[in-house]
């Protein structure tokens, strides 16, 4: 099981460091483990328990009523909120938890709910969408296993495909975007997630995937010459440089211009002329 640390929580849950740490003093529901240099580590049923208490206090319950509530109870409570984000927010927190412990079919059940609900557009845009953010930040820290990332991107990528497959354009858009992910980088959720919904946003979009080397790239964007490329980046290990590869591909494409978003794009830093980083792919057309 992955050893998470007090920034990781953070990430994840939203609630500050320092205030993690008050409430380990003063409450009994957080029971970090120590290193053997004595510093703190927290296992995914932490995290877990750390998501529910965070969903309840921002439903307006005081922290000390939550330390009182046995592990069931609290459960319960989330289950039951009423408030529309919270309520997807519990379940992107529960399609983690399952996809940590392997569990695909809770995780795909999940998924199948929502969208006899919601319909599979609603799914994409905010199921998803939190799911994502949520596992982004945790394939970033290094603490996911491969396996459970690659057994829910393989679910999430099926049907990603197939609302793309049934998005009609709104309205045709000549300012066409290429979309790609650097050679070596096969984290493609993200990117097929901006192709949905740029397309489903009347982008003329190419998409080409993970895995592009640069010269491949280069060659197709001199043949259909795209107004922007755009790529999602969720995690860029060793040896790949974000900084020098944007440098290489700005000298290669002066006169393209280069769309980035994904934890690794931030805080931007002093890229080339025509490199943008963005948040999310939403940006582009808000």
């Amino acid at each position: 099981m992955p050893r998470l640390t007090i920034r990781d929580l953070e990430n994840l849950t939203g609630i500050k460091a320092h205030t993690i740490r008050m409430w380990e003093q003063r409450y009994q529901f957080l029971k970090p483990g120590r290193s053997e240099t004595n510093i703190r580590y927290y296992c995914v049923d932490e995290l877990m328990l750390l998501q529910d208490v965070a969903l309840l206090n921002k439903a307006g319950f005081r922290i000390s009523k939550i330390n009182e509530l046995k592990r069931e109870e609290l459960r319960r409570k989330v289950s039951r909120l009423e408030d529309a984000e919270l309520q997807v927010e519990n379940l992107a927190n529960e399609m983690t938890g399952a996809m940590v412990d392997l569990d695909m079919e809770r995780f795909q059940d999940i998924i199948d709910d929502y969208s006899l609900k919601k319909g599979i557009e609603k799914t994409i845009n905010e199921l998803i969408y939190a799911f994502l953010i949520k596992s982004g930040l945790l394939w970033h820290s290094g603490h996911l296993h491969e396996a459970s990332e690659q057994l829910a991107s393989h679910i999430i990528r099926q049907k990603l495909i197939v609302a793309i497959e049934l998005t009609v354009p709104k309205a045709h858009e000549e300012n066409t975007i290429l979309l790609f992910l650097p050679e070596g980088d096969h984290h493609e959720i993200g990117l097929l997630f901006s192709y949905y919904i740029l397309k489903s946003h009347g982008f003329d979009t190419i998409y080409l995937g993970d895995n592009v080397p640069l010269e491949d790239l280069r060659h197709i964007v001199e043949e259909k010459k795209p107004a922007q490329i755009f790529m999602h980046l969720i995690n860029t290990g060793k040896p790949f440089r974000l900084d020098r590869f944007l440098q290489q591909l700005s000298t290669k494409l002066p006169s393209t211009r280069i769309i980035i978003s994904g934890k690794p794009a931030h805080p931007p830093k002093a890229w080339p002329s025509n490199v943008r980083a963005i948040n999310e792919v939403q940006e582009l057309f808000s």
